[in-house]
C-alpha cells in the first residue's frame, strides 16, 4: 500500500535502483510517466507515484507481482490502460491484486481472474 519510493531520486533514479536506466525510461514510458521521469517523489502526485512503484516492480521482474492497491489514486481510463500492460507481460505468471476497486476487472477477459 506504500509506494517507498526514495525521496531524494528521481521517478527515472527510483526505478533504475533495480534496472538500467534504458529499462527505467521504458518502464516509466509504459506507465505514461516520460514526462516526469526527472522529478522528485514530492513533486509527484499520489496517482504519479503509484506508478513509479508499479514501473520499478516491473523492471525488477520475477515470476510473481503482488499489487496492493496499486491503483489508488489512478483514473480509471489510465488504470485499465496500465492492468492491459501487466496482464500482457504477466500472461505466464501470477498476478495477486488487492484492490477496493472490483470494478477495474470486472468484465474484463483475463484468463484466470478470481475477484
Amino acid at each position: 500500500q506504500e509506494d517507498r519510493l526514495v525521496l531524494n531520486l528521481t521517478a527515472k533514479q527510483n526505478v533504475a535502483l533495480v534496472s538500467s536506466e534504458e529499462e527505467a525510461e521504458k518502464r516509466l514510458a509504459e506507465m505514461e510517466l516520460s514526462d516526469s521521469a526527472e522529478l522528485l517523489p514530492e513533486e509527484l502526485s499520489g496517482g504519479m507515484k503509484r506508478r513509479v512503484a508499479i514501473a520499478r516492480a516491473l523492471a525488477f521482474g520475477g515470476d510473481v507481482l503482488l499489487l496492493d492497491e496499486a491503483f489508488s489514486g489512478v483514473d480509471v481510463e489510465l488504470a485499465l490502460r496500465i492492468i492491459d500492460k501487466i496482464c500482457a507481460e504477466y500472461k505466464e505468471k501470477l498476478i495477486i491484486v488487492i484492490t477496493h476497486r472490483p470494478e477495474l476487472f470486472a468484465n474484463r477477459d483475463y484468463t484466470e481472474i478470481k475477484i
